[in-house]
């Protein structure tokens, strides 16, 4: 799905998904392809380019815990990847497609919202209902989304916008109420 004024195509889907969009658009996605740090790199014939991406579900690590969060390394490298593709489509895809993924796309939202001079007050609500326009369930990774932000914003306007989207309604109701 287009969303203006992302001026580029942009899904969401689980591990399972990820093949059936490939096969219906054959050569068209740019792959952000999420997966725990326990699995094997996942061929994607069909896309254009990938980005393999590994750290897993988490948003609070304690020490000695065998849980890898994302870091600040592969959050620059999704930015990286983001920016080469210029406003070519992204499909970003992890297990279940509504954590690590959600928070990928989100950040993706925002910051093209922000590009489009949709104000820092407004941008939360405005990136909300467009990640839930692709993908409903969408309960979006706290940490995932606040690593990508602090990217591109700086740390406190990172803080807040993550912390809005984290907070919405919609994504309570995701995480709390819809069962996954």
């Amino acid at each position: 799905m287009i969303l203006h004024p992302l001026t580029r195509h942009l899904a969401v889907c689980s591990l399972g998904e990820v093949q059936r969009f490939l096969d219906t658009d054959r050569n068209f996605w740019n792959v952000i392809s999420i997966r725990d740090t326990t699995r094997s790199r996942l061929v994607l014939p069909r896309s254009k380019e990938v980005l393999p991406q590994y750290f897993d579900d988490a948003e609070k690590v304690e020490e000695g815990s065998r849980w890898i969060v994302m870091s600040a390394e592969q959050a620059q490298e999704i930015w990286q990847f983001v920016g080469r593709m210029e406003s070519g489509p992204i499909l970003v895809h992890c297990v279940a497609g509504l954590s690590r993924s959600t928070a990928v796309a989100a950040a993706i939202i925002v910051r093209s919202l922000l590009d489009a001079g949709v104000s820092a007050s407004d941008v939360a609500g405005e990136a909300v209902e467009r990640l839930l326009a692709i993908r409903p369930p969408a309960c979006p990774n706290g940490w995932v989304l606040l690593k990508i932000l602090e990217q591109v914003l700086n740390p406190k306007a990172a803080r807040q916008i993550a912390s809005a989207i984290w907070e919405d309604d919609r994504i309570i109701h995701n995480r709390f109420v819809r069962p996954h």
